[in-house]
């Protein structure tokens, strides 16, 4: 007669998976080091559990985390994402603070105030870091001195996202509803366009020309140096992303779940220098 069967129980690779999960949520309760002073990180070299076909053999690999540091020198939340300033790196947090981090070591590299709350930022390009304040004011700050104010200038209106930078010009919407070019040398309003609506997407250079969306679902084409308007198209349902151009073609994603690509009205508004690519 043959032996009984012996019923196997549960492999033994999960078990590395489930302490590691348990180590890396203990490593997580660790307090963190002392307000607004770079420090090491508590996350030391911590193996961790590749997916099964990544195994060698049955060991599996090793996920190495490299020492890092921690700056939490703000008394607010930040104000917008992260920005690359030359060398550096900007963060800037709602209650007005600015400061440039060395990105190796976390060091402050200057420290600056603007003294009012922000709604966005920050924006960088070669030697200029820009914020918007929720009084609707875009500031200007020297990213190679200090953080100096270069300029401010009066939008009338909250900023809604961080401008985007053209041949010498800031593009940026308002809440206001409505689409601003500004100088980028002294901030001096150049030309504004009303919109259809609070606009819900920062503004997004194709070519020669700008997208944006605003409330309601209106998808809006403007050249981008002197704010004529090209063509709007009725989405019919709230954008929720960025419009993006890509080979000829611009693609939105709704919130009905999809995303929708437009041909004919980019393909007929490009120019010949505009469709490469």
């Amino acid at each position: 007669m043959p032996a009984a069967r012996r019923t196997v129980g549960p492999s033994r690779s999960r078990i590395p998976a489930a302490l590691a999960r348990a180590v890396l949520a203990l490593t997580l309760l660790l307090p963190g080091p002392a307000e607004g002073r770079p420090e090491r990180s508590v996350f030391r070299s911590q193996p961790m559990e590749w997916e099964s076909d990544l195994k060698k053999g049955d060991r599996p690999s090793a996920l190495a985390f490299t020492p890092a540091w921690t700056f939490n020198g703000f008394h607010a939340p930040l104000a917008g994402d992260l920005a690359p300033a030359g060398a550096l790196l900007v963060a800037a947090s709602q209650e007005g603070e600015v400061v440039a981090l060395d990105p190796a070591s976390g060091t402050v590299t200057w420290r600056a105030d603007v003294g009012e709350p922000l709604a966005i930022g920050p924006a960088a390009q070669p030697g200029r870091v820009y914020v918007g304040t929720r009084s609707g004011r875009v500031i200007a700050l020297d990213a190679d001195q200090g953080g100096r104010v270069i300029w401010s200038v009066d939008l009338g209106s909250e900023p809604t996202s961080p401008p985007r930078s053209l041949d010498g010009r800031l593009l940026i919407g308002v809440s206001a509803g409505a689409l601003l070019s500004l100088d980028a040398a002294d901030g001096r309003v150049v030309a504004r366009r009303a919109l259809s609506g609070r606009p819900v997407t920062p503004p997004e250079v194709a070519g020669r020309y700008v997208l944006i969306g605003t409330e309601g679902g209106i998808l809006m084409s403007f050249d981008a140096r002197s704010l004529e308007p090209r063509w709007r198209r009725d989405m019919r349902y709230a954008i929720t992303s960025p419009p993006l151009v890509y080979k000829k073609r611009a693609y939105v994603g709704l919130s009905d779940r999809s995303v929708r690509c437009l041909h004919e009205l980019i393909d007929v508004y490009l120019g010949e220098s505009d469709r490469s690519g």
